[in-house]
This record gives C-alpha cells, structure tokens and sequence, in this order.
C-alpha cells in the first residue's frame, strides 16, 4: 500500500514563546509499506539527523487516495 508522509519539527517552548511555528523537515512523500508505523519509520530513515532534533519531529502518515 502506498502512504503519504511529511514530518515536521515542532519549536521549542522558546520559539513558540516568539511566535515560531512548526518547521517542514520532509516535504508529502509517497511511501510503499505494509503499514502506517512502516510508512512513518522509513521517513525518519529520510531526515538529516544532524539538522534536527528528533525529539521534536511530529510524522503525519495518510494512506494514498488516488482521485479518479
């Protein structure tokens, strides 16, 4: 099955404090798996690690619809 995935990086209560909202790290992505948690795990695999913080990532899995 195919599942759209996009992550992104909530902001600290600091940046939050300041107006700063959520940052997109993984723009829709298609992804082929056996399940959503699959979908979400494979995405995470996508992310540079380096440049966020993973504590603070928020993954949004929906299967596909195809229109038509």
């Amino acid at each position: 099955m195919l599942y759209e995935v996009a992550i992104t990086q909530l902001p600290t209560k600091n940046e939050a404090e300041n107006g700063v909202g959520e940052k997109i790290v993984l723009q829709t992505k298609l992804i082929p798996a056996d399940s959503e948690n699959t979908a979400g795990a494979v995405a995470i695999t996508n992310v540079d690690k380096e440049k966020v913080a993973l504590g603070r990532l928020k993954v949004y899995v929906r299967p596909f619809a195809e229109n038509g």
